[in-house]
Order: C-alpha cells, then structure tokens, then sequence
C-alpha cells in the first residue's frame, strides 16, 4: 500500500517548517508519516531540529499539541538497537531499561556480532510502548540509513 504524497515547495528552514505544519492539520489521524527530503537531501537535519524546537510552543491547532515531541537523530545510521537506545534516552527510560541494553551490548561485543546488525530488544520495545502508550507524542525521527522502518517494533 503506499501512501499519498504532497510535495511541499518551500525556500527555506522556516517556511519548510510552517508548510509542515500547516499540512499536518489535514492528514488522516491513522497514518501521519511525512518524509521530508530537504533540497536534495540537504536542509533536512535543520528543518527536522526547527520543528522539534518550535512545536512545543505552538498551539494553534489541536493537531499540533502532543504530550510528547521525541526526536531522534541518526543521521549517521549504526542499528536498530542504537535508535532503540536513543528513544529510550529521550523518553529518560529508567535505568534498568538502558542497562538491559547496555548488557545485550556486551553480550554481542564478546560474541563478535556487528553492531549493525543488532536488533531491537523485545523487553525494551515493551517498557518504551507502555511509556506512549495513551500519550499524543509526534516523533521527528532524522534517518541516516537507505531502509525505511516501522517505528512501531522499536516500542
């Protein structure tokens, strides 16, 4: 299935951001993905950081208040794991949850596994969903890597 697309036609950081909340607003409840390629691929880190630094403070519409705003930069794209981790920082997990990752980390460092290839941990994915769970959170997520991911399995 894909999913409908706008292209967006802005000149700069701000009027990208604006454009972006101004179509947000319209977008089916269900699926609010928006991919944002910046100006052939350049511009997209500052527009990414614009929107999560200026939505807070805007309240203009329903639609643009979240509980929470998450954003997660991995521009320079290493694993699953490691966006798990960052999500679990910025939802300030409790401590067990970043040492289960801390441990599982180690595990893989002793067994020689790639930190490329390292996975999301189920354990972790439940005690972040149980965190937004029942909570209108926006996550601005800056992906480094050529793959598209469901953020759904990361929690």
């Amino acid at each position: 299935m894909s999913l409908p697309q706008l292209e967006i036609f802005a000149k700069d950081v701000d009027e990208a951001r604006e454009e972006i909340f101004r179509v947000l607003p319209m977008m089916d409840r269900s699926v609010r993905i928006i991919y944002f390629d910046g100006w052939g691929g350049f511009g997209v880190s500052a527009v990414l950081r614009s929107i999560a630094k200026v939505l807070p403070s805007v309240r203009t519409a329903p639609e643009l208040c979240f509980d929470r705003i998450i954003h997660i930069d991995c521009s320079e794209w290493k694993s699953e794991r490691t966006m798990q981790r960052l999500i679990a920082e910025e939802l300030k997990l409790d401590h067990s949850v970043i040492s289960i990752l801390d441990k599982q980390d180690e595990e893989d460092d002793f067994s020689g596994v790639d930190e490329s290839s390292r996975s999301v941990i189920e354990r972790v994915g439940l005690m972040i969903h149980q965190t937004l769970r029942g909570s209108k959170f926006m996550m601005i997520f800056l992906n480094g890597s050529d793959v598209e991911f469901d953020v759904g399995a990361f929690g």
